[in-house]
């Protein structure tokens, strides 16, 4: 689980702060630009996290992306 804490009040603090535990073992390998993503999606704040479309132009989607898939999906804002 990415939020820390010892019982649900905690972890439910640390999502509230939109506090990320990234030294988990399934974060090890992730590059600057996942991280990166991945904070911005998970920002409590609904209207302060990228929409499917800015998402879809993060510069980690945009360097990962299949060449099949970009010509299928349409990456403009």
């Amino acid at each position: 689980m990415p939020f820390d804490g010892k019982d649900d009040k905690e972890i439910l603090d640390s999502i509230f702060r939109g506090k990320i535990n990234f030294d988990l073992p399934a974060f090890k390998n992730l590059s600057p630009s996942a991280v990166d993503l991945i904070k911005k999606i998970l920002v409590f704040d609904t209207f302060l996290r990228p929409t499917a479309a800015e998402c879809l132009n993060h510069v980690w989607i945009v360097s990962n992306i299949d060449s099949k898939v970009k010509d299928q999906v349409k990456l403009d804002t």
